[in-house]
């Protein structure tokens, strides 16, 4: 087989291809290289490992599927230029990966990857090297399936980022020992100046964002309502995450699709997707939960998990819609420290069925237990209480507090036309 490799030449990429008895040419990172002469020269296979030009269809429409990048990035995050320095300026995931090049800048399919984690030790030098090595230590061990076309192709799943190399002039004061700088200094950096998008619609919400969230390392923002939720006004921001509090809305695909929007749920998701959870957690008899943050995707709350935390379904439900604020908030404090990588759902999928306004009405209920948590579950700001008619009156429960078998609960009485 004849490849083209395009990049390093003292790759230890080169004397490894030419050991399977390949004729491999070498053309250095900054040649250029034209479609005529590449024509010319019959080869089977592309090899791109930090070249510096962007491959066009007139080349790439030579090789079939037969030509791959190695990137030391794990794409879709940080495709472009520096990725290892984007990567800790930004806290996004790191690791290297090896795809196939189309008319993009690393926006090809992935056949490998591996996800890195580095100690605040390292140096931009020495992380670099790191890269380098399990980059390479990559393509050896999948080479001989690659070029048989045996890896099994996966898209770039959406979101990720992109760089310029101009992006990175105004930042180089950063450097301040070159190669040597260490990343702990470009970490501080990014997690000072990083931008972060809160929404929430609930009085939980914004109590959560103004009492713990605001105040920490970074610019914080919020938004609470539908009509401020656009896609200028998220681009303005710029933020890494946008972490939904408790929203009522759905959220534009356009942003889904720009930007990594995280939603923490009620339940131990795939178990529960759908409308009102905590409501039907408790007509189930859930005493206790998971609270699952997860990406949000097109497909309602089937987005990939970043983690689960236990949760109390102790309470009414302000009680717990503040406990489980309060445990997002934790939750989101580990996601910007450690931005992991969210990994897709496992299990059963059981869908809830979001539960209407009249369906607070009183039913036919067998115990004090069961009143109790009927009306506990609807007992939060925003949510219809629950409810008896008598002719004219419309009879409401609140404030239920269970003990030695016997039910206490507050009751607002008043006339079903004042009813909206």
């Amino acid at each position: 087989m004849k490849i083209l490799f395009l990049g390093y030449p003292d790759s230890s990429l080169i004397p490894f291809l030419k050991s399977f008895g390949d004729t491999v040419t070498v053309v250095e990172s900054d040649k250029k290289i034209a479609p005529e002469w590449v024509r010319s020269n019959g080869f089977d296979f592309l090899l791109s490992y930090g070249y510096l030009h962007i491959l066009k269809k007139d080349i790439l429409g030579q090789f079939s599927g037969r030509a791959i990048n190695l990137h030391i990035a794990l794409l879709p995050w940080n495709r472009g230029k520096d990725p290892n320095f984007w990567s800790f300026v930004e806290g996004s995931p790191k690791g290297v990966t090896i795809h196939l090049l189309d008319e993009g800048v690393d926006t090809g399919d992935i056949l490998v990857q591996k996800e890195i984690s580095f100690s605040n030790h390292e140096t931009l030098r020495s992380s670099y090297a790191i890269l380098r090595n399990e980059i390479e230590k990559l393509f050896f061990q999948n080479w001989e399936k690659i070029r048989s076309l045996a890896c099994t192709v996966t898209k770039q799943s959406d979101g990720g980022s992109f760089h310029k190399a101009s992006e990175k002039e105004s930042l180089l004061h950063l450097l301040t020992e070159g190669w040597e700088t260490p990343v702990r200094n470009l970490i501080a950096y990014g997690q000072k100046n990083e931008n972060y998008l809160v929404l929430g619609n609930r009085p939980w919400s914004v109590k959560t964002f103004e009492e713990t969230l605001k105040n920490w390392s970074g610019r914080w923002h919020f938004i609470g309502t539908k009509e401020g939720l656009t896609l200028e006004a998220v681009e303005k921001i710029k933020p890494k995450y946008l972490f939904f509090l408790h929203w009522s809305w759905i959220v534009p695909k356009e942003i889904l699709n720009r930007f990594e929007c995280v939603c923490f749920h009620m339940t131990d998701l795939p178990f529960g997707r759908g409308g009102t959870p905590l409501q039907n957690l408790i007509l189930q008899g859930f005493e206790r939960t998971k609270l699952s943050a997860f990406r949000m995707t097109s497909e309602v709350d089937g987005g990939p998990i970043y983690m689960k935390e236990a949760l109390s379904l102790e309470g009414n439900a302000d009680a717990i819609y503040h406990r489980s604020n309060l445990l997002s908030a934790q939750m989101i404090g580990r996601l910007v420290a450690e931005n992991p990588k969210p990994v897709d759902q496992t299990g059963e999928v059981v869908h809830f069925r979001r539960r209407k306004p009249e369906e607070s009405a009183l039913p036919f209920l067998s115990s004090a237990k069961e009143f109790y948590n009927f009306i506990r579950m609807l007992d939060a700001e925003g949510y219809p209480k629950a409810f008896a008619d008598f002719g004219p009156f419309r009879f409401e429960w609140s404030g239920a507090v269970l003990k030695d078998g016997v039910l206490e609960a507050d009751v607002n009485f008043k006339l079903k036309e004042t009813q909206k």
